[in-house]
């Protein structure tokens, strides 16, 4: 699996929504009804094939918006889907959709990948702003490359949050197996409800004086996995393909 590493910073104001390619758009309502839209960048930087735009669309989010909307939710027949909560708010605060004023919040970067086994995109850099942390814009990210691109293939760097949303979030959703690049070849699928079966987690050779966080890392978050600071398996990753998404 890939190495563990630090959060990184990110700085979102280079970013602009000019960049937007607007047949891309999709939208999520979280759970505490803020609004978020993803879309693909039409000018994607540096070395990146796509690039995901996370943004914040914003509405006052007053008591009796918030109260609409959960009397909008207990009234529906079964769980509304987005779009019908979408339509709803809009319809009640007398806005379309165009008419929010957006903030990027996040990004999802990603390069095109095929080394004649597998073909698809993989994750280069995702950064999502603190304060929107916790809505599971990474997970609709993803779910929406997989969708868009049938397969999604993680970098060999994760931060243990990242790690962990591939092992125990990812893996709920849709088929997320750890995959040796050098061998080209599916070594196992994930579960988050086991252990793994091979000892993929990698550390560098320069990264070995840093054993104790990395363990206490995975301890933690309960990745499933050993370290193995002899083979430095930095080419093992984990792929996520679009088989049990909703």
């Amino acid at each position: 699996m890939p190495q563990l590493i630090t959060e990184f910073t990110y700085n979102l104001e280079d970013l602009s929504i000019v960049d937007i390619n607007e047949s891309s758009l999709q939208l999520y309502l979280s759970p505490v009804y803020s609004l978020y839209q993803i879309a693909l960048s039409k000018s994607p930087t540096g070395s990146l094939d796509y690039q995901l735009l996370i943004c914040n669309l914003l509405f006052d989010k007053e008591d009796w918006v918030m109260e609409a909307l959960e009397d909008f939710k207990d009234e529906c027949v079964g769980e509304p889907n987005a779009n019908e909560l979408i339509n709803y708010l809009c319809d009640l605060i007398g806005m379309k959709v165009n008419e929010f004023k957006i903030e990027i919040i996040g990004t999802v970067g990603v390069t095109s990948y095929n080394d004649g086994y597998l073909n698809g995109v993989q994750i280069r850099s995702t950064y999502i702003h603190e304060d929107h942390r916790g809505n599971k814009l990474s997970e609709k990210a993803y779910s929406y490359l997989a969708n868009r691109f049938e397969l999604v293939l993680s970098d060999i760097r994760q931060t243990a949050n990242a790690a962990t949303l591939w092992q125990n979030a990812l893996s709920r959703k849709a088929i997320v197996s750890a995959y040796d690049t050098a061998e080209k070849k599916v070594l196992e699928i994930v579960s988050p409800d086991k252990n793994l079966n091979g000892r993929y987690w990698s550390i560098t050779p320069m990264d070995k004086s840093k054993k104790d966080a990395y363990i206490n890392a995975k301890e933690k978050y309960e990745l499933g996995s050993s370290i193995d600071t002899v083979d430095c398996k930095i080419h093992i990753i984990l792929t996520m393909e679009n088989s049990k998404l909703n």
